[in-house]
C-alpha cells in the first residue's frame, strides 16, 4: 500500500502513513491533537491547517478532518497547537486538599511471614490475611507462583489487598508507601492527584487536555463519531487512556515517586467519558430511550485498560457510578465533596460546562438533571476562545467608563475563557453596546468612548475586548454577534434547566440556601455578572459560593474512604433523575431564557 510522508512544521517532525487516513487521524496517531469541536464532521472549521506539497511555498488552508492523505504533504500547524505547553494545563483549579472524616482506604498492606514448613504456602498465608479475602478471578495461578517464588527468596512478604481482593506480593523490606490516584476525567480536561493512602496527603497534582478533543468539543459529537465505525470507538478509548497515562507520568515526576507502584486509581467522569474509557459504545446514551450500558460502580484491572500505574500490573481501577445517561460519577463526587446530601436546607449545585449538570436538594431528597449547554462556557466555538488556563481573559468589567480585563497567570492575553465571556457579555450589556436580545446597537448609539472598538469583521460587526497591541499574537480579541448568540443558547439551556428543576421539586429560588458552583468555570465566574445576564433566577450574590474542583475532591474521598464509596453508591440510586427532554415546559422556559438581562434581585443582606 502506498504511504505518504507528512512533514509537520514548526517541529520538523516527519512520519509516513498509509492511504485511507484523514490528515487529522494521521496527526493524532503521532501525538498531535487539533481540536475539532464538531467531532470531525467538517462543520466548525476548528481544525484548519495550512498544507502544501514538498518544494512549494504557497499553501492551502484545509480542514484536517476532511482532508484525505493521498500524497506527501507539509503541514503548518497553528501556533496554539505547536506550543509544547498547550498540553500542560497548570493553572486549572486542582483543589484536592479537602478533609476526609476517616482515612480508611480499600488498599491494605498486610505483613506476612512464611516459614515454608509442613503447611502449604497458601494455608500459612491465610493466617495473616482477612477471613473474607477473595482471590482474583483471572490471575490466581500467577499470583500464587509469585508468592511462592518471593517466599523462597525473602520469607518476609507484604500482601497487597485491594477492596477485599488479594492483588500482589512484595518483599517486606520494600520501602514503598501505599499510593493511589484520584482522577476527574472531564470532557475537555482531566485532572489527577497522587495521594499517600496512609496519611491522606496529596503528593502531587497534574492535569491535561483530554486527547479525545480532536473528535468533538462535546459528548454528543464524540458519541456520534464513536458510532460511525468500530475503529473510531477504539481510537477514542485509546486517547482517553493516553490522557490518563500522561497525567500519571507527570504526577510521578512531580512527586519523585520513582518506582513506587500505584495500587489503585479512582476515576470519576460523565457517563459518555466512562463508556468510552471502557471501550463501550455510548450510542445508547444519545438516542431514545437514553439507556446507559452500565450505571453501577465498576472495578477493572488497570492492565486490561492499558493504564500504567507506574509499572504495577496488578493495580486496580475504581470507576464511580452514575445517576443516569447524562448525570455521572463526577456530579455524584461533587455532591459527596460538598456534603449537600447531609444538609438540612436545600442547595443547588451547578457544574456549568459542555454538559451542564445540576443537583437540587438536601438530606431528605435530591433531584438531578443535565442540559446540553454546549461548549460555549468553555470557550469553544469562539474564534478567540480557550480553556481557563494561562493567558485566558477571565475577567471583564466596566470601571470609570472604561472596559478593563484580567488574565489568568498575569501574562499577555491569548484568548478568552468561559467566565471571561460571561463577564464580557454582562459588561457589553451594562455599557449599552448590546441589547437584551444580544444584538449590537447602531454605532451612533454606542457611547462615544467605545465606538472605535466597534469594527466590521469577517462575520459582521464585532467588538474589540482586547486590542492587538496588548495580546500575545498581536491580534485583537473580539466578540461578534454569532458568538454572543452561541453564548445565549448555552445560558438559556442552563437557566431553563434550573427553572424546571425548581418547579419539579416544588421550590422557589428563595427556598434555596446556596448556589454551589463546581469546576474551573465556577471558580472564575463572578456571581454579579452571571446574575446580570440572567444565568439563574434572581438570587443574592453572597449566597453564591465556588466549591472548586468538587468532582476531583470527591474522587479523592472515594480513594481514601470506604464509607465515601458506600455513600456515593447509595446516592446513585437515591438521587432522582429529571429528563428535561421529556418535560413539556422545557422549550417554553428555554425560549424565555434567551433574553439577556437581570430580574429584580433580592437585597444582599
Amino acid at each position: 500500500m502506498h504511504k505518504a510522508v507528512i512533514t509537520v512544521k514548526p517541529w520538523g517532525l516527519r512520519f509516513s502513513v498509509p492511504g485511507g487516513f484523514t490528515l487529522m487521524e494521521a496527526l493524532s496517531t503521532h501525538g498531535i491533537y487539533i481540536e475539532a469541536p464538531c467531532g470531525g464532521w467538517g462543520t466548525c472549521g476548528g481544525c484548519e491547517v495550512k498544507v502544501y506539497p514538498p518544494g512549494q511555498k504557497e499553501g492551502t488552508i484545509v480542514q484536517a478532518c476532511q482532508t484525505p492523505v493521498e500524497h506527501d504533504l507539509i503541514v503548518e500547524l497553528p501556533k496554539a497547537v505547536s506550543e509544547e505547553d498547550s498540553e500542560n494545563e497548570g493553572n486549572l483549579l486542582v483543589d484536592f486538599a479537602g478533609k476526609v472524616e476517616q482515612i480508611d482506604p480499600v488498599v491494605e498492606y498486610h505483613p506476612v511471614s512464611l516459614s515454608l514448613a509442613d503447611a502449604s504456602c497458601w494455608e500459612e498465608m491465610q493466617k495473616y490475611l482477612p477471613a473474607d479475602l477473595h482471590l482474583p478471578e483471572n490471575s490466581t495461578p500467577e499470583l500464587l507462583n509469585n508468592m511462592a517464588t518471593m517466599a523462597e527468596e525473602h520469607g518476609e512478604l507484604t500482601a497487597v489487598v485491594v477492596d477485599g481482593v488479594l492483588n500482589d506480593f512484595r518483599p517486606a523490606d520494600a520501602t514503598e508507601k501505599p499510593l493511589g490516584i484520584a482522577l476527574d476525567l472531564g470532557t475537555t480536561t482531566a485532572v489527577g492527584a497522587l495521594v499517600d493512602l496512609e496519611k491522606g496527603v496529596t503528593l502531587a497534582v497534574a492535569s491535561s487536555k483530554n486527547r479525545q478533543r480532536a473528535w468533538g468539543a462535546d459528548v454528543i459529537s464524540r458519541a456520534a463519531y464513536a458510532g460511525q465505525r468500530p475503529k473510531n470507538l477504539k481510537s477514542l478509548q485509546k486517547r482517553a487512556v493516553e490522557t490518563i497515562n500522561h497525567i500519571i507520568d507527570n504526577l510521578e515526576d512531580e512527586a519523585r515517586a520513582g518506582d513506587s507502584p500505584v495500587d489503585e486509581i479512582v476515576i470519576v467522569g460523565n457517563p459518555v467519558m466512562m463508556h468510552l474509557l471502557l471501550g463501550i459504545s455510548p450510542s445508547f446514551l444519545v438516542q431514545a430511550p437514553f439507556t446507559p450500558v452500565i450505571r453501577e460502580a465498576f472495578h477493572v484491572s488497570a492492565q486490561s485498560l492499558d493504564i500504567n500505574l507506574n509499572g504495577n500490573d496488578s493495580g486496580s481501577v475504581y470507576m464511580a457510578p452514575s445517576v443516569s445517561s447524562y448525570v455521572g460519577g463526577d456530579a455524584l463526587a461533587a455532591v459527596l465533596a460538598t456534603g449537600m446530601h447531609k444538609r438540612k436546607k436545600p442547595r443547588l449545585l451547578l457544574d456549568i460546562g459542555t454538559n451542564g449538570e445540576m443537583v437540587l436538594g438536601w438530606k431528605d431528597r435530591m433531584i438531578a438533571c443535565s442540559t446540553a449547554a454546549g461548549p460555549a462556557f468553555e470557550g469553544a466555538h469562539f474564534r478567540h476562545g480557550m480553556g481557563g488556563t494561562t493567558g485566558a481573559v477571565n475577567r471583564v468589567e466596566l470601571k470609570n467608563g472604561e472596559i478593563r480585563y484580567g488574565v489568568i497567570g498575569k501574562e499577555k492575553p491569548s484568548g478568552i475563557c468561559g467566565s471571561g465571556v460571561v463577564d464580557a457579555v454582562s459588561t457589553l450589556l451594562e455599557a449599552e453596546i448590546i441589547t437584551s436580545r444580544g444584538t449590537f446597537k447602531p454605532k451612533e448609539e454606542i457611547p462615544p468612548q467605545f465606538r472605535d472598538r466597534f469594527v466590521e469583521g469577517e462575520q459582521g460587526p464585532e467588538f474589540i475586548l482586547v486590542p492587538g497591541k496588548e495580546t500575545v499574537d498581536g491580534k485583537d480579541i473580539t466578540l461578534n454577534r454569532q458568538e454572543i448568540g452561541e453564548f445565549q443558547l448555552a445560558k438559556a439551556a442552563m437557566r431553563a434547566g434550573i427553572k424546571i428543576l425548581l418547579e419539579h421539586y416544588g421550590l422557589e429560588m428563595s427556598d434555596v440556601e446556596e448556589i454551589l458552583l463546581a469546576g474551573t468555570f465556577g471558580t472564575y465566574l463572578r456571581p454579579e455578572s452571571a446574575a446580570a445576564i440572567g444565568l439563574w433566577p434572581s438570587f443574592p450574590d453572597h449566597k453564591v459560593r465556588s466549591v472548586g474542583n468538587a468532582a476531583g475532591l470527591g474522587a479523592r474521598m472515594l480513594l481514601l474512604s470506604r464509607k465515601a464509596r458506600r455513600d456515593v453508591e447509595s446516592l446513585s440510586t437515591q438521587i432522582e433523575h429529571l429528563n428535561l427532554a421529556d418535560t413539556p415546559d422545557f422549550m417554553r422556559e428555554y425560549t424565555n431564557a434567551m433574553s439577556l438581562g437581570e430580574e429584580k434581585r433580592p437585597v444582599n443582606r
